[in-house]
């Protein structure tokens, strides 16, 4: 018996707009850590690195939810045509 994340990786793999760049955007701990070694090289200094590295990953995840909720919120819209006379 396969368990639910399976089923949703399925899901997510069908998809033909899944990415590296997508699936790390939903994981941002995993995308801040691999901001923090460039960042640390960049910048020089481990806590900024991190500190900014986690402020960059949730910035990132936010701006993909709030993309995928209006992406959806579009579609549902634009199946059910109502017009207000």
């Amino acid at each position: 018996m396969r368990h639910k994340s399976y089923a949703q990786s399925d899901k997510m793999r069908d998809s033909p707009f899944v990415t590296p760049m997508t699936l790390l955007a939903r994981k941002p701990l995993l995308l801040a850590f691999l901001l923090v070694l460039p960042l640390w090289i960049v910048l020089g200094n481990f806590i900024v690195a991190a500190s900014a590295a986690l402020l960059l990953a949730f910035l990132i995840a936010m701006c993909h939810a709030l993309y995928t909720l209006k992406k959806s919120a579009g579609d549902k819209a634009g199946q059910t045509h109502h017009h207000d006379d």
